[in-house]
């Protein structure tokens, strides 16, 4: 994503959960938050929490692309963020399964400091769709 369309406000963020891959996620499967039903200071906070986490510079598929997630617990995906400004749209899948950069991580229960901040995002997200009721539930059997 250029710098012209980073500066950009965010126009929505969307977040993807496949829960029958994702024990550990929130409740809810999609969350779409809209800068017309969303404060836009809501959007700002979360944009600036995920450019300090890196969204920006990341692969969209980040599965063996990136050092901290050279092994991960599956090949499936199980959440996906999608942060549009603009024109454009800064994406990423499969952050919740990186363990590490190396096979000690399978037995390291420390969780790479790049996936918990992308956590942390997705933490932020849940919040704010709480507290503006703008998600969408499934049923587990629904993809």
């Amino acid at each position: 994503m250029s710098s012209a369309q980073e500066s950009a406000p965010v126009d929505s963020i969307v977040l993807k959960r496949k829960h029958d891959l994702c024990g550990g996620c929130a409740p809810f499967a999609d969350i779409i938050l809209r800068r017309h039903n969303v404060p836009s200071w809501m959007l700002d906070t979360i944009d600036a929490r995920a450019r300090s986490a890196g969204v920006y510079q990341l692969p969209a598929d980040i599965l063996g692309k990136v050092p901290w997630c050279r092994v991960a617990v599956s090949d499936n995906v199980m959440a996906s963020l999608s942060i549009y400004h603009g024109n454009s749209v800064a994406t990423v899948r499969g952050y919740r399964h990186c363990l590490g950069a190396d096979s000690k991580a399978i037995s390291d229960r420390a969780v790479p400091i790049e996936k918990q901040r992308l956590l942390e995002v997705e933490a932020l997200i849940d919040s704010v769709a709480i507290r503006t009721g703008r998600f969408a539930t499934r049923q587990p059997n629904e993809r």
